[in-house]
């Protein structure tokens, strides 16, 4: 995705500013939805961890 929009941008210098607002844009999102992903698969473990026995650690 970053290389294709930097051959973009060197087609279309003059729509610069939207191809990195769009780049901005992709990028957070997808930082997001990574972020709330780790969270969601570490309150999982945590709770997997939390509901073992003391028989079942042995």
């Amino acid at each position: 995705i970053i290389g294709a929009a930097l051959h973009l941008m060197s087609f279309t210098y003059k729509y610069y500013f939207y191809t990195m607002l769009i780049l901005v844009i992709y990028f957070s999102i997808f930082g997001m939805l990574v972020y709330l992903g780790h969270k969601k698969e570490m309150k999982l473990l945590e709770e997997e961890l939390n509901n073992l026995s003391p028989e079942e650690e042995l």
